[in-house]
């Protein structure tokens, strides 16, 4: 029986409970409904093979996705825009233009894939739908489900609220995407994403717009943002745009093609709290062209040494507390660029009882562009700092100015009450096993 006969028979407000079968289907949830355990893939088994030569031939061709966003950019634009996928026995190949060799697959002028490999007893796995569930009803839950597979774009996404009220995803595995996982949006929606795991998706694993009051809490997120598209534009682990009263908190992202946790270009009263992002492209955590954001008790480390770690970018009216940041040569910055979506001067800005445990040289807190003389509002106080050597002529910290002394840092705004710790094993181990980052 399909997932989408059982979905259209149960009761509205119900609970439909499913074994471990896998389901190769997309489905539309028409009604309340919480959906537990079972497998949609958007991929289906292709048995067809006959062989040409050096390589095997599919009986089947692939559908056209179409083309990506308008306003897409790339870092690898073939990657981006061919977004077809093939896995042998659960290993994912590599798609080449032409005469592909093991671990590697290739399309024909019709769309037959073309693989070096032998798929006889194999189980060969081709993407063949963009979506796994789409979502007409409030109150529509999913737990404990594993998704695979999905042929979306940058700015498309496999599963979503799809302006729905209340939609959670609970438990949940997001895996092998070709562009963005999941998407929330809508407007006061409290929808809830949590717990899941979302790997190896192209573009962006979890992305928002314009949703409200939406928890995304407890999530695990490793290895996206791979799949060609820049950054810059979107890419990575979270991304939420245009969000309010929303909360992050909880997530642990890392090792992704960019941003950790990033709220960009009018985001309003959220809450960035007790995260851990370490190892990401960019910065770990980005609080962009928004207002009233409290970023609190996280951990961000391992920066990839061209962005801060903790970033409050033309922003207004944003408190950044008692986070720590480990390991990255420039930890904390607050900075106004001259960009016109900015929601005005950079005023209210307050950077105070965090800890930076530098590992090597660079800057521990940056303050620049207008955030320095645009209001007596923008002030750092009580941070902590951490270098594993004497102070000497290499910046510290910056102001405006630059400064080699804490001392001296100390007598500005932004700088107030800052102080060393000791930089012994004790005092470092200490601080980490306060904060539940791994020694």
């Amino acid at each position: 029986m399909s997932l989408q006969s059982l979905i259209d028979a149960a009761a509205a407000g119900s609970t439909l409970r499913l074994s471990n079968q896998v389901y190769r289907e997309q489905v539309t949830v028409s009604k309340p409904l919480a959906i537990e355990g079972g497998s949609i893939r958007g991929s289906d088994v292709w048995t067809n093979w006959t062989r040409q030569g050096a390589l095997w031939v599919s009986g089947r061709t692939v559908p056209d996705f179409g083309p990506d966003a308008l306003s897409a950019a790339y870092v690898d634009q073939w990657q981006a825009t061919h977004r077809e996928q093939v896995f042998v026995d659960g290993v994912q190949l590599k798609q080449v233009t032409a005469n592909p060799s093991s671990g590697q697959f290739a399309l024909d002028a019709a769309r037959h894939v073309l693989l070096a490999d032998d798929p006889t007893r194999r189980t060969v796995e081709v993407t063949t739908r963009q979506k796994w569930a789409i979502v007409q009803a409030d109150d529509v839950r999913f737990s404990r489900t594993d998704f695979r597979h999905a042929a979306t774009h940058g700015q498309q996404w496999a599963i979503g609220n799809d302006d729905r009220k209340r939609f959670r995803l609970s438990g949940c595995t997001l895996s092998d995407v070709a562009g963005s996982g999941i998407a929330l949006g809508g407007g006061d929606v409290y929808s809830v994403v949590e717990g899941c795991t979302f790997a190896r998706i192209g573009c962006e694993a979890i992305q928002a717009y314009r949703d409200g009051h939406s928890w995304i809490v407890g999530n695990r997120l490793f290895g996206n943002g791979f799949g060609g598209w820049d950054w810059g534009w979107q890419g990575g682990a979270i991304k939420v745009v245009a969000s309010f009263n929303g909360t992050l908190s909880g997530n642990v992202a890392h090792n992704n093609g960019g941003p950790g946790l990033w709220c960009d270009i009018g985001c309003k009263d959220m809450t960035i709290a007790n995260n851990s992002s370490h190892d990401n492209k960019g910065p770990q955590i980005f609080y962009e062209i928004s207002t009233k954001g409290v970023i609190r008790d996280n951990t961000a480390y391992n920066g990839d040494g061209e962005w801060p770690a903790l970033y409050v970018s033309s922003s207004q009216d944003t408190e950044a507390h008692h986070n720590v940041v480990e390991s990255s040569r420039r930890a904390v910055q607050a900075y106004e660029q001259d960009r016109l979506d900015k929601p005005g001067p950079m005023t209210g800005i307050s950077i105070h009882d965090n800890t930076v445990i530098m590992s090597g040289g660079g800057i521990a807190l940056f303050w620049g562009g207008g955030v320095v003389t645009t209001s007596p509002s923008n002030k750092g106080q009580n941070n902590r700092f951490s270098y594993p050597g004497p102070e000497n002529s290499q910046l510290r910290f910056v102001w405006s100015d630059g400064y080699t002394k804490i001392v001296d840092f100390a007598k500005t705004p932004g700088g107030q009450g800052s102080i060393y710790i000791k930089p012994s094993a004790p005092a470092r181990a200490a601080v980490l096993h306060d904060y539940g980052r791994p020694i």
